[in-house]
């Protein structure tokens, strides 16, 4: 499940983003935390189960949003004329700030697992806890000196962008319509 998590992620990432490097980048940062989890897991709880397994996907998807935020942020600095230092600068003095609200949030909700008796989930929460920190901190390590040791070419617009954009006030232009919708399959659920 790791793997296929790891490929659909990827597939979305580059699709999304309309390239691969700057992707791949984020997704180094993941990787990397990943491995730190692994080896925080062998320190802390020295094994893995049926239940503390399912974690490497769990952290594939939480641990990819950092790299998200913090090059979605990177790109709109560029984009307003910022040099790459500049932006990277302002991109972790900003959304770097607010993903580490995020990952904190999420690691202290993951630790009230610790409460159970269940050894299994209690085992999941020290590791997911540790392993959402752990990837937010390789992504705002790994990612940003990816970023300056290959510096983009001038700002490139993103892939989707306009395509979206024009999605969203679509769906914004119709919010009764949408929230109808919402009400009705919520009833039929």
């Amino acid at each position: 499940s790791g793997v296929l998590s790891l490929v659909l992620i990827s597939s979305v990432f580059f699709v999304g983003f309309g390239g691969v490097r700057k992707p791949l980048f984020s997704l180094a940062g993941l990787m990397c935390g990943l491995g730190w989890t692994l080896a925080y897991a062998a320190a802390t709880v020295g094994h893995l189960n049926f239940i503390t397994v399912t974690m490497v996907s769990m952290l594939m998807g939480l641990g990819i949003d950092f790299g998200i935020h913090l090059l979605f942020r990177f790109e709109e600095e560029r984009e307003s004329g910022s040099d790459g230092l500049e932006s990277l600068e302002k991109t972790i003095k900003t959304t770097g700030v607010d993903t580490l609200v995020g990952a904190t949030a999420t690691a202290a909700s993951f630790l009230a697992l610790t409460a159970t008796d269940f050894r299994g989930v209690s085992d999941l929460g020290v590791l997911a806890s540790g392993g959402v920190l752990l990837c937010f901190f390789s992504t705002v390590t790994v990612l940003p000196a990816l970023l300056g040791l290959f510096p983009s070419e001038g700002q490139r617009q993103l892939f989707l962008r306009d395509s979206l954009a024009d999605l969203e006030k679509g769906i914004l232009g119709r919010s009764r319509l949408v929230l109808s919708l919402t009400l009705v399959m919520l009833l039929i659920g």
